[in-house]
């Protein structure tokens, strides 16, 4: 009887350090699960405005396409003109 109780109270031992063990390795977990919410919340917001950039550089890319467009318009009118009076 003595002998069951006490490998009884030696199984109730191991399996609460079992659970502490456990409980810290969740405390890690929740942790890194912490840090890698904010990785990927700082990732999306870097993404975004990586996007927004590009965007901007996009529309001033169509805007310098479209004034040198009209430089080479204004310049072969210039060359016509030019061609005129000689």
């Amino acid at each position: 009887m003595e002998n069951a109780l006490c490998k009884s109270s030696s199984q109730v031992e191991r399996t609460n350090a079992n659970v502490r063990k456990l409980e810290v390795e969740i405390v890690v977990l929740r942790k890194e699960m912490e840090v890698a919410r904010l990785r990927a919340a700082e990732s999306a917001t870097s993404s975004q405005e990586v996007s927004r950039r590009e965007r901007k550089t996009q529309m001033k890319f169509q805007s310098w396409e479209k004034q040198k467009s009209s430089f080479q318009e204004e310049l072969m009118a210039e060359k016509h003109k030019l061609a005129q009076f000689q």
